[in-house]
């Protein structure tokens, strides 16, 4: 019997999950028996192109940082991509392709964020902040995290920058490291060594 879990204990509990032999979490955690954070999408192949203007996309149902970005992207003339409706995983990571640079700037620290998967899943470049929902990114250095002592609009400037000078970092590669592909043979490789 195997169990996901991604809320974990102290802040859920189930009586019975001492009863799974295979105990899978999206974070480290004593009732692990497997990590697996949040796998990334890659079976869409047909991406858009991203919009020619320097684009914002904003994945998430938290909205974490969205309303910030409803002040500064009108400001700022940068275009915001965010979902105006409930899309498919699909059409969500197709919709994050056509931006510029997708940001996920977490306020919480707890659990794992789902929504990068998302964004790194479009390819397009990512910003992450220092929040411990991101913190299985912190080792690629093909993303762009936050920087001591500037704030999501100085970030964003100096991504607006890097668009006009053609110098932006896309995120296949660590798609590729954190793919569904790769996570369902470690969880198939998990549970052979149980038979």
């Amino acid at each position: 019997l195997s169990i996901y879990l991604h809320d974990l204990p102290p802040h859920s509990e189930l009586d019975w999950v001492m009863d799974c032999t295979h105990r899978l979490t999206s974070e480290p955690h004593p009732l692990s028996t497997l990590v697996a954070p949040y796998p990334v999408i890659d079976w869409v192949q047909d991406l858009p192109e991203p919009d020619p203007r320097f684009t914002v996309g904003f994945s998430g149902v938290r909205g974490d940082g969205l309303a910030y970005l409803h002040d500064l992207c009108p400001r700022y003339g940068w275009a915001l991509n965010q979902s105006t409706s409930w899309l498919s995983i699909e059409d969500e990571i197709r919709r994050l392709a056509r931006s510029s640079v997708n940001i996920c700037w977490n306020a919480a620290n707890r659990g794992r964020a789902s929504a990068a998967s998302h964004c790194l899943a479009s390819h397009r470049p990512l910003l992450i902040n220092s929040s411990s929902m991101v913190s299985h990114l912190f080792n690629y250095t093909e993303l762009y995290r936050s920087e001591r002592g500037l704030d999501l609009r100085d970030q964003l400037q100096g991504l607006e920058t890097a668009f006009h000078e053609g110098t932006l970092r896309g995120t296949a590669a660590v798609a590729q490291d954190l793919s569904w592909s790769k996570a369902a043979e470690a969880i198939r490789s998990h549970w052979q060594a149980y038979v």
